[in-house]
């Protein structure tokens, strides 16, 4: 329900990368940092652009065969479903004001007056009020209006 990048194919000055903040070093290995870069491209001054000519490579990892598909990194004891999960609840607690909350909360299947730990995000919520970014509200009145929430 977001208009994103896909995973790991983003081209960003450097500059621009380090002024919003990032990647949030409060998410664990992948899953919803894409979501969350992207948001904060666009509430943060920034745009993405289609590139229809453009070419891309990927570059895995010099033992990727050894792994047999496998991840070479650990998601640690929670497994890889918890860790992303709890990624996603970070960007939605960071840049979703509370009415959209709700909604993203109820789509993923979370009560939103128990969800689990997903770290302190007072940071990441300073960084977005320093940086005078826009609302997630401008964002869908703006850039993707065609956003429908389902009730």
């Amino acid at each position: 329900w977001y208009q994103r990048r896909v995973r790991g194919l983003l081209a960003i000055s450097r500059s621009f990368f380090n002024k919003i903040g990032k990647y949030d070093p409060g998410m664990n290995v992948w899953g919803g940092e894409n979501v969350d870069i992207s948001l904060r491209i666009w509430m943060c001054g920034g745009s993405i652009e289609i590139v229809p000519c453009s070419r891309i490579g990927h570059v895995f990892r010099v033992h990727y065969q050894k792994y047999k598909g496998n991840f070479p990194y650990s998601f640690g004891k929670e497994g890889s479903g918890l860790v992303v999960e709890k990624n996603k609840l970070r960007f939605a607690t960071i840049l979703l004001p509370k009415e959209y909350q709700k909604y993203y909360f109820k789509w993923e299947g979370h009560d939103e007056n128990n969800l689990p730990d997903f770290g302190d995000v007072s940071d990441r919520q300073l960084l977005i009020s320093k940086l005078h970014c826009k609302s997630f509200n401008w964002y869908h009145k703006n850039i993707y209006p065609e956003l429908q929430l389902t009730r």
